[in-house]
């Protein structure tokens, strides 16, 4: 019995669509990711709805989370949109793609800073220190984010780049 050839067209089809199953399921955890903040947006601004004395910090932290629920919305679905292309097989790293994918992670983060504004400002109104803690580990987490972002960014260029 003879065995078959492999053929590397076959190894390369694989991989790529190995490749493909994973930059979709790593845009459908980003989507999964802001989807929750946008769901504890709401669920803040639900329980801050029934507050009965609003001073200036509730109308902040109101307006933070007001602010950051439509921006977290709009990025939840637009990275399920964008897993739903990158599946495609005929998807490409296409410049279009990657402005997409950063537009998306631009209105994420800025809905992320209205959540951490909104929980900073309701903390405030607890405990100076406590908010003062919180902001100053959301902005060293962000710092830290951005450097990774970059690092792995550089990491994935292509040669022809």
């Amino acid at each position: 019995m003879q065995s078959l050839p492999a053929y590397p067209e076959s190894s390369n089809l694989a991989a790529r669509d190995a490749q493909q199953q994973e930059r979709t399921a790593f845009m459908r955890d980003i989507g999964t990711g802001f989807g929750s903040l946008a769901g504890a947006s709401l669920l803040f601004l639900s329980v801050l709805a029934n507050q009965s004395a609003h001073d200036l910090v509730i109308t902040v932290a109101v307006a933070c989370f007001a602010v950051a629920l439509p921006l977290l919305a709009f990025t939840t679905v637009a990275a399920y949109a964008l897993a739903q292309f990158v599946a495609k097989p005929e998807a490409k790293q296409s410049g279009r793609l990657r402005r997409a994918i950063g537009t998306t992670t631009f209105f994420g983060l800025l809905g992320t800073a209205g959540v951490v504004g909104g929980i900073t400002a309701l903390l405030w109104r607890l405990e100076m220190v406590a908010a003062l803690g919180f902001a100053g580990c959301a902005l060293i987490a962000l710092v830290t984010f951005l450097s990774f972002a970059r690092h792995v960014a550089a990491a994935h260029k292509s040669p022809t780049q």
